[in-house]
């Protein structure tokens, strides 16, 4: 995949190569290897439609910024049907290019963009990310020129935040319910690996990894305690809401 998606960079600064000491050429090609793999991991993703309840949408915070950030482009799919369900496009990253969204690459495709990311953005005297725009924009050039992987760095963040919503999305249709329906503490949620796939503790890693690095995880969440009260009281809407990945 690397010879298949030619970076700007390597275009861009491929006669520069002569006028470089040996360290500089090797963190350059470092600096291109990372915004290869930005490239790739962003051909290997692949959009699925996805279906919900309008009850769960309208209860999840997530969902609904994902439709509204849809409408203009997605208007025919991003509504309801008229029985109740809405369509989403989600989505996540497959094996290479055009193939279908699984959990396990997946995983490794947030985790290898976090890593380019924390890479490209940090700050090379304390270590820390950078993330403020106004530092972004602000004598960029020396910035590159300090931290040459800054560029990959941008990406893989872009990419990430642009993927972040479908893949909340996708990784929700992945859920199962197991146990009785009518006894709370005996029903547990299980994970797909993908669209009809197996159900394993593999599937539960591969996306409650990524989504604690990507803070799709709500860590106010109800107690057990208070998850019982609102049980008694038939009040279920602020378990739905507060974390649907997790909640039954």
């Amino acid at each position: 995949h690397f010879d298949l998606f030619s970076s700007s960079t390597s275009n861009a600064n491929a006669n520069a190569k002569g006028d470089m000491t040996m360290r500089e050429v090797e963190a350059f090609q470092k600096a291109d290897l990372l915004t290869r793999v930005v490239s790739t991991l962003s051909h290997c993703w692949s959009d699925v439609c996805v279906e919900f309840s309008s009850r769960d949408v309208q209860g999840d915070d997530k969902l609904r910024e994902l439709v509204r950030s849809q409408e203009k482009t997605n208007k025919e799919r991003n509504k309801d049907s008229g029985d109740g369900t809405v369509t989403i496009i989600g989505g996540g990253f497959g094996g290479g290019p055009s193939q279908m969204p699984h959990c396990a690459p997946t995983y490794a495709a947030v985790l290898a963009l976090s890593i380019v990311a924390g890479i490209g953005l940090a700050d090379n005297s304390s270590g820390k990310v950078r993330n403020d725009e106004s530092e972004i924009s602000t004598n960029k050039i020396n910035q590159n020129n300090r931290n040459p992987y800054r560029e990959a760095g941008e990406l893989a963040l872009n990419l990430l935040s642009e993927k972040r919503l479908p893949l909340y999305a996708f990784f929700l249709s992945l859920r199962e319910r197991q146990g009785t329906h009518d006894d709370e503490e005996d029903e547990r949620i299980a994970f797909r690996m993908h669209h009809d796939g197996e159900i394993d503790v593999r599937a539960s890693y591969c996306i409650l990894a990524p989504c604690k690095l990507l803070g799709l995880i709500d860590e106010t969440a109800p107690t057990s305690s208070e998850k019982k009260i609102n049980h008694a009281k038939g009040d279920t809407s602020s378990i739905i809401s507060s974390n649907p990945l997790l909640a039954p």
